[in-house]
């Protein structure tokens, strides 16, 4: 059996509102999948960098692509804060 984290809110919008944005106004919902939507890599870096600056998580870049959607990024994070905590 999965146990799921609760994904913060918070987070899961700002992501949202992200990821529309770096997508040219695409409408993009909790469950969207970033590339397929039409995100790459690169839009990729540009997410991670809004994470770090916005709630000091340095999100590991190959968990972008495991979990692409703002939703199942977000429990990610809730699940293992420990790996997102910024290094010294």
């Amino acid at each position: 059996m999965t146990v799921h984290a609760t994904a913060d809110t918070r987070l899961v919008q700002a992501l949202v509102e992200v990821w529309s944005t770096l997508l040219a106004g695409t409408p993009v919902a909790e469950d969207d999948d970033f590339f397929a939507l039409g995100g790459h890599s690169l839009l990729v870096g540009r997410v991670a960098l809004h994470c770090r600056r916005e709630f000091g998580l340095e999100i590991p870049f190959a968990w972008f692509f495991e979990h692409p959607t703002a939703r199942s990024l977000a429990e990610a994070v809730a699940a293992e804060p420990d790996q997102c905590r910024p290094q010294a």
